[in-house]
């Protein structure tokens, strides 16, 4: 709720991490209770850092997709589907942002491959849990279904 109130509020807390000194780092790590050697203090900075130089509209994906974490309900597929989808909707030019604040080099047509491939997994995962679900929603069917198939391979 407070991010559609502020749509910036994200941006400028990454804009504050990135000028955190390590110690504080830690310490906020700490008091958010993470554990201690959970998350080290370069890697808070390096996503803080690519977080401030993102899209509006990506940070706003990301933080979406925080949101509609579902915690305890969600399956791990489901979880990685939906990080996927919205890393499939990232314009090249802030994976490439991204990639660089992580220390790795990306071409714009290498940002472009690897939001084509992602999103292409996407497709896949949400189609496969769309399988799952119909079978899952329709177990009698899908016992119907098995049971004709064992019987037919039975009759020859």
């Amino acid at each position: 709720k407070m991010m559609k109130e502020n749509p910036d509020m994200l941006k400028q807390a990454s804009e504050m991490m990135s000028n955190m000194s390590e110690e504080d780092l830690k310490t906020m790590a700490k008091m958010s209770g993470m554990p201690e050697d959970s998350m080290k203090p370069e890697m808070m900075k390096a996503a803080a850092d690519a977080m401030s130089k993102m899209k509006p509209d990506d940070l706003e994906k990301i933080t979406k997709l925080a949101q509609q974490d579902g915690g305890e309900g969600s399956s791990k597929v489901e979880k990685i589907q939906k990080a996927t989808e919205v890393l499939s909707q990232m314009s090249p030019e802030t994976v490439m942002g991204v990639s660089k604040e992580m220390g790795y080099e990306m071409s714009e047509g290498q940002a472009k491959m690897m939001t084509t491939v992602v999103s292409f997994i996407s497709t896949v995962l949400k189609a496969l849990l769309a399988i799952k679900n119909f079978i899952l929603g329709r177990w009698f069917l899908a016992l119907a279904v098995l049971v004709l198939l064992v019987a037919l391979f039975m009759r020859r």
